[in-house]
């Protein structure tokens, strides 16, 4: 995979399904969504918005709204 990564310059990014949860996740797991840069968070939350509507699972941020423990 790597090989082929690398032989592709024109991959600029990745998408990852979480299928057990049945969810879309996003960046970041360890800071809140204001600490993301603006336009990219924005990019991240039309991607989800056409992955929803594409696969009917919920486009969630991993910090603020996926965990098996409740943030303090």
């Amino acid at each position: 995979m790597v090989d082929f990564i690398v032989k592709h310059p024109n991959i600029t990014g990745v998408v990852t399904f979480h299928t057990f949860s049945a969810v879309l996740l996003r960046p970041y797991d360890d800071r809140p969504d204001e600490s993301f840069p603006s336009e990219d968070l924005w990019t991240y939350q039309k991607i989800g918005d056409q992955g929803t509507k594409m696969t009917g699972y919920a486009n969630i941020s991993v910090y603020h709204d996926f965990g098996i423990i409740p943030k303090a």
